[in-house]
């Protein structure tokens, strides 16, 4: 088959050049996959923020991409599987996505 659209490699090292640039709808939904896959498979939120181009992927999203990341983000801090959240970054993190939440 043919190209769908950018890889999130591509995607992750267009951050350092765009900032929260907004884009195109298939790739908002790549970028939006990418960020649930990876909550997904890694539960450690401390771990995944880590992730050298995590957090900046992250500012791409927008609207209800980005409340249903955060939403998932705080299922995540919430559930009791999990332990408690102990790293300042992961708390600040998860309180950013409280707010984006609540506004």
């Amino acid at each position: 088959g043919g190209k769908k659209g950018a890889s999130a490699a591509g995607i992750a090292a267009a951050v350092g050049v765009l900032g929260t640039a907004k884009l195109p709808e298939a790739q908002l939904n790549l970028v939006e996959s990418v960020a649930f896959r990876v909550l997904h498979h890694h539960r450690d939120l401390a771990m995944v923020l880590g992730l050298e181009s995590f957090v900046p992927l992250t500012d791409f999203l927008h609207g209800s991409a980005k409340r249903c990341f955060f939403r998932r983000l705080l299922e995540l801090v919430t559930d009791p599987t999990t332990g408690p959240l102990r790293d300042p970054v992961a708390l600040h993190f998860a309180f950013e996505g409280a707010k984006a939440l609540h506004d």
